[in-house]
């Protein structure tokens, strides 16, 4: 009989393999920020902040495949694509025979990724830190370009350079990681994005 690790090692083999179909299949390569690439880092990230709070391995299980689905809903409504990732959890999850205590926590963190709303608890907050990781590591200016097209063709929003430093500085500004693993993680480095925002806008 499998053990527990075997079967959540195969579990994230097999959503790993479901949600790189769907985003080389399904969603439309105009989402160029919310793509396969940015999944995987907030897999990643969200492993590490998982590790980092000492959650169990069942948690960091939930943590990693709510990071797999959290933008699974993209290809069908961008506006509420959360909902939608919720609905496509469930159904991987029911295919997969996990139990409907472990698919809730799971469904329950994708929700609180929308904007707007804030995780109640732990293991919401580190994917919603994940999800957000970027603001504090390296790349950052490259994910906000991809940003600002996306917007740009999907929502018809445009920005000349002032207006875009100033929209992501405000952003920056009022944004607070939940967990204390992710402010002592990123906070040097979101400090420093801040910083050199304001320095491009001075320039201009």
């Amino acid at each position: 009989m499998p053990s527990r690790i075997q079967k959540n090692s195969t579990l994230i083999h097999n959503a790993k393999d479901f949600i790189t179909a769907l985003f080389e299949n399904e969603v439309d390569e105009v989402y160029r920020y919310h793509n396969l690439a940015h999944t995987m880092q907030v897999l990643e990230e969200g492993h590490k902040i998982g590790m980092g709070c000492k959650l169990d391995e069942e948690d960091i299980l939930v943590v990693c495949i709510a990071a797999l689905f959290h933008d699974s809903g993209y290809h069908h409504d961008h506006l509420s694509h959360e909902r939608k990732g919720m609905e496509i959890a469930r159904r991987f999850l029911e295919k997969e025979s996990v139990s409907g205590a472990f698919t809730d926590k799971v469904v329950s963190c994708i929700r609180a990724t929308r904007v707007g709303v804030k995780p109640n608890h732990l293991l919401a907050q580190i994917v919603c830190d994940a999800d957000l990781s970027y603001l504090g590591i390296d790349g950052f200016f490259d994910r906000i370009y991809l940003l600002r097209k996306e917007w740009e063709d999907t929502l018809n929003l445009c920005y000349n350079e002032v207006e875009w430093i100033e929209t992501n500085l405000t952003f920056l500004k009022k944004h607070v990681y939940y967990t204390s693993f992710a402010r002592n993680k990123y906070a040097a480095q979101k400090a420093h994005h801040m910083q050199r925002l304001q320095e491009l806008k001075n320039a201009l």
